[in-house]
């Protein structure tokens, strides 16, 4: 028993020595409010629930696949607007949005056939469906930015009906 006890006694001393040392680490950081207010509404067809009419056009004014007519403006704005390094990101429609014959347009839902929606930038550049588009955010106030949409001929033949499409829009601030 005599040799229990020094042993008893360094093991104690073991436990003492390797008391724990404690400390803190602290976060911290900023949530940033959006570059931008995005206008939801319909007002004066710049919001993200608008209606775009194209003017009705003749089924055989189209004059070959790749034609096309109507070409409507219409705008998106944002309000509130802090300049933002990383702009805004605006995709418009969906991989189910594309047209099975030109799938750099928006497909129609509607009773004519032959025809789909082409989306045009500022620029009068194609804007296909489910692409990120990034437009700089570099005002203080009111930013808009400015589309046309078109019937696009998807084949020779034109049939007349209705062209519809409802086209999902999404808007990210990077």
């Amino acid at each position: 028993m005599s040799r229990i006890l020094p042993l008893a006694a360094l093991l104690a001393a073991g436990i003492a020595s390797a008391a724990p040392i404690t400390g803190t680490i602290n976060f911290s950081g900023t949530i940033a409010p959006p570059a931008c207010t995005v206008d939801t509404t319909t007002t004066a067809n710049k919001g993200l629930n608008q209606t775009v009419t194209l003017p009705t056009v003749n089924a055989t004014s189209f004059g070959a696949a790749g034609s096309t007519l109507g070409q409507t403006p219409f705008s998106l704005q944002f309000t509130g607007c802090t300049a933002s390094a990383g702009g805004v990101n605006i995709t418009f429609g969906n991989a189910a949005s594309a047209d099975s014959t030109v799938a750099s347009t928006f497909k129609s839902t509607g009773t004519a056939t032959g025809v789909s929606f082409e989306l045009l930038n500022a620029s009068a550049a194609n804007i296909a469906p489910n692409t990120v588009q990034n437009y700089p955010v570099t005002t203080t106030a009111t930013a808009t930015y400015n589309f046309s949409v078109r019937y696009y001929a998807t084949s020779a033949t034109v049939n007349a009906g209705t062209v519809i499409a409802a086209v999902p829009v999404t808007v990210v601030f990077p």
